[in-house]
């Protein structure tokens, strides 16, 4: 027909995107930045500061317990005896330990060993018990040394009956050996209560007692 030209070709349809490979490396998308923190985020956040400082509180209480001058007013009772931190009623009950071996063990073997035993032994005790024991030692020392007597003493086991400010009772398991000139050798296992009182020079001992 007159006045038509020729007619255009129709558009090709658009090419889809090609998907990209598996191995190929993807940019993450960076996510834009928020205005504040949500209010779940931030119940978190006071969540774990709240767990920091009670972390905190229990370790200052830990070694506040475990600190050996760390005592108490409040008097021993039934349902708490012990008012001393660990480590010093441990302490304590290693010294009672110590000075009771001194205090029971002896020898004979001279006038001059008996007496530097009185004199250790002594040296742990009050001014009160080290007169006491001082004595009793001088009334036997002739016939101690006449036997040819040996006494050694072992600590089996030991604990704590109470624990003041100022005054622990240890109570030991011991085991004495005794030994005589002509006579067999005797062991023989008992308990005892060792009295410990604090004074300006430390614990000393004021009181033994058989059990």
């Amino acid at each position: 027909m007159a006045g038509t030209g020729p007619v255009a070709p129709p558009a090709p349809a658009s090419t889809p995107p090609t998907p990209p490979a598996l191995d190929d490396e993807i940019d993450p998308v960076a996510p834009e930045p928020t205005a504040g923190l949500s209010r779940t985020a931030r119940g978190l956040l006071v969540a774990i500061v709240v767990l920091v400082l009670l972390a905190l509180v229990e370790v200052v209480v830990i070694l506040n317990r475990d600190d050996p001058g760390e005592v108490t007013a409040v008097p021993p009772s039934a349902e708490r005896p012990v008012q001393l931190s660990e480590l010093t009623v441990r302490s304590v009950v290693d010294q009672a330990a110590a000075a009771a071996v001194t205090i029971l063990s002896a020898s004979s073997s001279s006038p001059e060993a008996y007496d530097e035993q009185v004199e250790s032994a002594t040296a742990m005790m009050t001014d009160s018990f080290a007169e006491e024991y001082a004595a009793t030692k001088a009334e036997i020392k002739d016939d101690f040394l006449a036997a040819s007597t040996e006494v050694t003493v072992d600590v089996s086991a030991q604990g704590v009956v109470r624990a003041a400010a100022d005054e622990v009772e240890a109570l030991l398991f011991l085991t004495q050996t005794t030994a005589k000139q002509d006579s067999a050798v005797t062991p023989v296992q008992y308990r005892v209560t060792v009295t410990m009182l604090r004074n300006e020079d430390g614990w000393l001992v004021s009181r033994l007692e058989a059990k």
